[in-house]
């Protein structure tokens, strides 16, 4: 798996002390989990995951930082109904046997007082099986809200994204994904 992470834009907002709990909740407006793969060797086919929710407890910048983040599978959009409707059928995301893509785990890492690049090491379920999953992200963190963004690239069949039909050899291996993931401080 590649790792890449994205920029970091910081803060001069002061933290909230270590005294002070910090729980943070995801913003489902403002973040998202795009991803993109070729298709037929020549297409990029790109989409994103729009219903996304989830709680962040602790404190990245005291290593701290835990998540527990759920993916509506039916909020995916790839701007064609037919492909859309492909995605979520049995054949491939079945989200009517798996409505969610659940994703838990912890970040580690060095940090300034506001922003830094963390490992995020973690479990997916999709398809109702769990996945290890480990990969780099961008955290900065103001008083109020929480920003992670992280560009990477994964193995669908890693993740058991393996399908019986014959357009599994016409879609690439690799998956590209971007996440960005905006919460708030609701302690």
């Amino acid at each position: 798996m590649s790792l890449v992470p994205l920029f970091l834009v910081t803060s001069a907002a002061p933290l909230p002390s270590r005294a002070q709990e910090r729980c943070w909740v995801i913003d489902p407006d403002s973040s998202s989990v795009e991803f993109s793969a070729t298709h037929m060797a020549v297409l990029k086919v790109k989409g994103v995951f729009e219903d996304i929710s989830g709680r962040l407890p602790g404190d990245p910048f005291e290593n701290e930082l835990s998540a527990r983040i759920e993916i509506e599978v039916s909020g995916i959009h790839t701007n064609n109904k037919l492909r859309d409707r492909s995605l979520l059928s049995s054949e491939f995301l079945d989200a009517g046997s798996f409505p969610r893509i659940l994703f838990e785990g912890a970040a580690s890492g060095a940090a300034t007082e506001r922003s830094g690049k963390f490992q995020i090491r973690g479990h997916i379920e999709v398809l109702g099986e769990e996945w290890a999953i480990s990969f780099a992200a961008a955290i900065n963190a103001e008083q109020s809200s929480l920003k992670i963004e992280s560009e990477f690239d994964f193995n669908r069949h890693d993740i058991g994204l393996s399908f019986d039909s014959a357009m599994d050899a016409l879609i690439a291996d690799t998956v590209g994904v971007a996440i960005e993931i905006h919460a708030i401080n609701s302690c």
